[in-house]
């Protein structure tokens, strides 16, 4: 199953119906950016990701489509 990475920080009631929109099953993760660990590993299995920005200091995501 494909994984979403949602930033924690983004995860606001507009996202709320997004699993029901989706026609396919994705694993919806919540990643609070400032738990550096915790991020990292979440970008490093997320295969889309929903942000409002981005930063160039943010962990590798290798697996985004």
């Amino acid at each position: 199953m494909p994984t979403l990475v949602i930033k924690a920080i983004d995860n606001d009631s507009r996202l709320a119906p997004l699993a029901a929109l989706l026609e396919t099953p994705w694993q919806v993760r919540i990643a609070d950016h400032g738990n550096g660990d915790a991020f990292a590993a979440a970008l490093a299995d997320a295969d889309a990701v929903i942000s409002m920005n981005w930063r160039p200091d943010f962990p590798p995501a290798p697996r985004l489509r």
